[in-house]
């Protein structure tokens, strides 16, 4: 009985420890530096400008990230004016970023190879979604739904990110 107390502590420690190192909301983003899909090299967060930044965290084969990435383009297009990018970092993959990418006709900076980024962002799974402000921190994580890949939970999304973006531009 003692060692599965013992057990039952050690796992709430890490995963305590696991909750108090996710990068969320009012946190400083995690700096990084990734390669683009034409081999060059990207450092976050110098590359933002000192402008606001969505972040998504998306693999080809995902269904939420395929539905949701037409309206961020959306998204990224009327917030294109003030500066706002949209740093697609690939993760988990097992197929052809590069190809997905250039099927699609969508203003994103693509980055490649991002597990690692992921890990600093404590994103599990796709889409990690993020909004970032001018001075670097963090003002929108997604956050897990019941809804089905879909329109429904991209518009859900795309909203939060669109409101979080309003509120930054109108600060």
């Amino acid at each position: 009985m003692r060692r599965l107390a013992r057990v039952y502590l050690v796992l709430t420690f890490c995963l305590l420890a696991h909750a108090a190192t996710a990068a969320t909301e009012g946190d400083n983003a995690p700096a990084w530096s990734a390669v683009t899909l034409d081999g060059g090299d990207l450092a976050f967060p110098g590359a933002a400008k000192g402008q606001p930044s969505i972040i998504l965290f998306w693999a080809t084969w995902c269904p939420y990230s395929n539905v949701l990435m037409p309206y961020l383009e959306e998204v990224r297009a009327n917030y294109e004016a003030q500066g706002v990018r949209v740093f697609a970092i690939n993760i988990k993959e097992d197929g052809d970023p590069q190809a997905f990418a250039e099927e699609r006709d969508y203003g994103f900076v693509y980055l490649l190879n991002g597990d690692a980024i992921a890990k600093r962002y404590s994103v599990r799974f796709t889409p990690g979604l993020f909004v970032v402000d001018a001075n670097n921190r963090i003002v929108f994580r997604r956050k897990s739904t019941e809804l089905p890949p879909g329109r429904e939970v991209a518009e859900y999304w795309a909203e939060r990110v669109t409101a979080a973006l309003d509120q930054l531009i109108t600060e």
